[in-house]
């Protein structure tokens, strides 16, 4: 994942974790607002077409301004769609893409993406894999051609694989990553309860015939959108159907549905700090557009920070909400953060907050007291969520300008809706969201059973019990 992540996943792209290190490109967020103004929407986003092939596979692309193109393959399946024989699947199917296919060896790969001056990229989350290319327009032929050899034609060499499987048991993970994990195993009954990070006692299992299997039984045609930007429609169906039009149309298994039933888990580790992240489901999920917007909204409005690491959220002044009633009163708080993570119908939004471990009976009723008070109304001060909406419609219009961002929009939105949805509604939606409608949602999300994960010391870990009730007084 990238270094710095933005709320706006199903929008914009992909969306884990609001973290709190400083914007990349340096802008506050009064920057922000003034470009949200400056710029005509139909400069951002341009005329938006779809074709649908009869096997399934759907096309769509977008007009735009920019002098290269891109284009991805989106497809409906990730960790979800692991069975327990087969974590870590994902993560090994990403690492081994674009390396070698029926049609090219990694050399090859490498020299055509040298002719069409690009680059590649894959990435992965619970419910979508990703391959990516960019390059020059005219060189769209080959950029369709190297992209659909990729995904149709993989080759799992066994020495390749288990070098990736390698390295996958040696890398390391940040805590925020492992305690979503947590979050998920401990909230839901299904498949989202399956972990992004393999556990390392499962790697054994993956082997090439296991990569090749997750393959052909979900890259199918009916659950792949293939998107790209600044291209003509017409060509590029043109350049796509004769590659994919023999693609099997297989449906979605039928599977139980993961079942969100709260929760507590525990990571022990040997770290300074302890952090405990605190959620509640967000019903519906994308079904429930209006709401999940809110959720964007409220995220921001709640905002994070590290300590010596400046403010996110709203931006890093002295009188940002998390300054004034986090940072400035608990100072033994390392940090604070929101999150969300939100699936086509449930997702997860909490709060994660990391300090000495004791200080954490502190820092937990922090995140409680700011869970709590953003369930009224009058908890909610005008000006702040003004400005939190601002800021939101800010992070949409800035990310549209990224390439790989809007192609994933496109794409998830397809896969979800059958259509993409216009950014007017969006910014229109985000306009009319009213104090009432965000304490209307962040009741909804209390009203939930609470899922709670650790890290670290748990000495001083509130017990789960006391925590839940908290939330529950009547």
């Amino acid at each position: 994942m990238d270094e710095h992540e933005f709320l706006v996943n199903f929008i914009l792209g992909p969306v884990y974790l609001c973290i709190t290190s400083p914007r990349p490109d340096g802008r506050d967020d009064m920057t922000l607002w003034r470009f949200v103004g400056s710029r005509s929407r139909s400069d951002v986003v341009g005329e938006t077409c779809l074709t649908t092939l009869n096997n399934g596979l759907k096309i769509v692309s977008q007009s735009s301004q920019r002098e290269d193109a891109r284009v991805a393959l989106v497809i409906q399946c990730g960790t979800m769609y692991e069975g327990k024989e087969k974590f870590g699947a994902t993560e090994l199917v990403k690492r081994m893409a674009f390396y070698s296919t029926y049609k090219r060896s990694s050399g090859q790969i490498e020299l055509d993406l040298e002719k069409i001056g690009g680059c590649k990229s894959c990435s992965t989350s619970r419910d979508h894999m990703i391959y990516t290319i960019k390059g020059r327009k005219f060189d769209l032929p080959l950029m369709v051609d190297l992209l659909v050899d990729n995904v149709r034609n993989p080759v799992f060499f066994e020495l390749e694989v288990q070098q990736k499987i390698q390295g996958m048991a040696e890398a390391s993970c940040e805590p925020r990553y492992l305690l979503l994990d947590a979050l998920h195993a401990a909230g839901y009954i299904g498949a989202l309860a399956n972990p992004v990070i393999a556990p390392k006692s499962t790697l054994d299992r993956l082997n090439a015939t296991t990569a090749l299997q997750f393959v052909t039984g979900n890259f199918t045609a009916s659950r792949m959108v293939l998107a790209a930007s600044g291209v003509d429609h017409k060509e590029l169906v043109k350049y796509v159907e004769p590659l994919v039009i023999d693609m099997p149309s297989v449906l979605l298994p039928k599977e139980a549905p993961s079942v969100y039933v709260g929760g507590q888990r525990h990571i022990s580790a040997d770290s300074e700090l302890t952090y405990i992240a605190l959620a509640f489901e967000l019903p519906g999920g994308w079904q429930q557009l209006k709401h999940a917007i809110t959720l964007m909204v409220l995220q921001i409005l709640l905002g994070g920070f590290q300590s010596g690491g400046g403010v996110d959220g709203r931006g890093k002044g002295l009188h940002s909400w998390p300054y004034v009633r986090v940072l400035n009163k608990y100072p033994a708080v390392e940090s604070y953060t929101t999150f969300s993570s939100i699936y086509s119908d449930t997702g997860l939004f909490g709060i994660i907050v990391s300090t000495e471990s004791k200080s954490i009976p502190q820092a937990v009723d922090v995140a409680v007291k700011e869970l709590i008070c953003v369930t009224k109304p009058s908890g909610i001060v005008r000006k702040e969520l003004k400005d939190a909406k601002l800021a939101t419609k800010g992070e949409i219009m800035k990310n549209l300008e990224s390439g790989v961002v809007e192609l994933e929009s496109m794409a998830k939105q397809v896969l979800m809706y059958g259509e993409r949805i216009p950014l007017d509604q969006i910014l229109e939606t985000i306009d009319k969201i009213s104090r009432e409608d965000v304490a209307y949602v962040a009741q909804k999300l209390i009203s939930s059973p609470l899922a709670m994960a650790s890290l670290g010391e748990d000495f001083h870990v509130p017990a789960y019990e006391s925590l839940s009730r908290l939330f529950h007084v009547k």
